[in-house]
């Protein structure tokens, strides 16, 4: 007889979990607790368990992704595998209409309090940071990163844009932006 196994997951990564979700969708400054409760179907109470304030869960939000992103290039380095890959497989949990959830917290930062913006901060920081360690393990002879982060940062923009301009747009902006981030590899690989 087969097992099954299951994953248990706390209520607390639930509420985290979905509100990355909302936040892909509408933004942090746009979504409720009560947003939260009803579709896990526990009490506002619970999620006020967990994290007290809003602040608490935009914090705990943040240190989630920069776990996402430690995992992601903890893996593509393990494996040796080309760059691009972090940023395609960052890229690829966002689907057709969601925003990116760091930079849709970045459009609220001005709203946030001083201990939300030293882990968002962090979190932008630290997503940079480790797309550019996999350029140096991959082209260690570089010793100017910027086009590489410029790359990053293009396709970041092209998912922004891809809400208002289409899926065809963003496509044909993702594979433009790969071939100059090749182009830039190969060029520095081969000097």
């Amino acid at each position: 007889m087969e097992r099954k196994s299951y994953i248990l997951i706390s209520t607390k990564d639930k509420i985290i979990e979905y509100s990355i979700k909302l936040i892909k969708a509408k933004g942090y400054s746009s979504f409720s607790y009560d947003d939260i409760a009803q579709k896990l179907k526990i009490s506002k109470a619970a999620v006020h368990h967990h994290f007290e304030k809003k602040e608490d869960l935009g914090i705990a939000v943040c240190q989630y992704l920069q776990s996402k992103i430690e995992d992601g290039s903890g893996k593509i380095l393990k494996q040796g595998l080309h760059p691009w890959i972090f940023a395609e497989t960052r890229i690829n949990t966002i689907k057709s209409g969601e925003i990116c959830p760091i930079s849709s917290l970045q459009s609220d930062f001005d709203q946030f309090s001083p201990k939300l913006k030293k882990e968002l901060k962090k979190t932008t920081e630290m997503e940079i940071e480790h797309f550019k360690k996999l350029v140096e393990k991959y082209a260690p002879g570089l010793t100017d990163y910027s086009q590489a982060v410029n790359s990053y940062l293009a396709l970041k923009g092209a998912l922004q844009y891809r809400r208002i301009l289409g899926e065809e747009f963003y496509k044909e902006s993702v594979m433009s932006i790969k071939k100059e981030f090749y182009d830039f590899l190969d060029k520095k690989e081969s000097n």
